[in-house]
């Protein structure tokens, strides 16, 4: 899986550049098969030179888009998916001769299966609350526990589900899948076949 992970800034620089790349029509990088998330490690980032754009209340796309077999909270599945990492400082973050504390890690999938949600997902039948600031026509489906404090947010759309993981450090979690989904939205507008669609390379949380 890939979880909350707390890394020093400096090990953002290359990634940034390389993921800025693929978030245009038709930047999505096709892999081999891969096993579901949650058996997978936290996505080690490379430096690069756009460290700069990150700043406290941005999320910047480091690793993907990239096409994968699996989703978490699912089981062991080949479900064709894309796959994707966000870096993000929380807006409160305080930082040290410019270095921020801490950085969160926030991992994303996209996939146009359809799904089936198992007991162990918390639904809004079963109590899950709502996340109020979600755009028109995108409704929050369920939440699932993944390990080391992370949870699984999935959002509904027409057509298509985002899986988000949120970290246990994300103090507004409904604020970061609302602009992920708003902007995510946007892309999908414009994509004009399967292959273009692509995560923001950037998202502006606070703003």
């Amino acid at each position: 899986m890939m979880a909350r992970a707390v890394l020093p800034r400096a090990v953002l620089f290359a990634a940034v550049l390389a993921a800025a790349t693929s978030c245009v029509p038709g930047g999505t990088a096709f892999v081999k098969p891969a096993p579901p998330p949650e058996l997978q490690s936290p996505t080690a980032l490379p430096q690069g030179p756009l460290l700069e754009s990150l700043t406290p209340g941005r999320a910047l796309l480091v690793d993907g888009s990239r096409a994968v077999k699996g989703l978490p909270g699912f089981g062991r599945n080949a479900l064709p998916a894309l796959a994707g990492v966000y870096a993000y400082i929380p807006a409160d973050q305080k930082t040290v001769t410019g270095e921020p504390d801490t950085i969160l890690q926030v991992p994303v999938w996209f996939t146009r299966e359809p799904l089936v949600y198992s007991v162990e997902w918390t639904t809004p039948a079963g109590g899950l609350k709502p996340c109020t600031t979600l755009p028109a026509g995108i409704s929050l489906l369920g939440s699932f526990e993944l390990e080391q404090g992370t949870t699984l947010w999935a959002l509904g759309a027409a057509g298509y589900t985002l899986f988000v993981g949120v970290p246990a450090a994300l103090a507004n979690p409904c604020r970061f899948v609302s602009v992920l989904a708003e902007r995510f939205l946007f892309f999908q507008r414009y994509a004009e076949r399967p292959e273009d669609t692509s995560f923001p390379a950037i998202l502006d949380i606070e703003r």
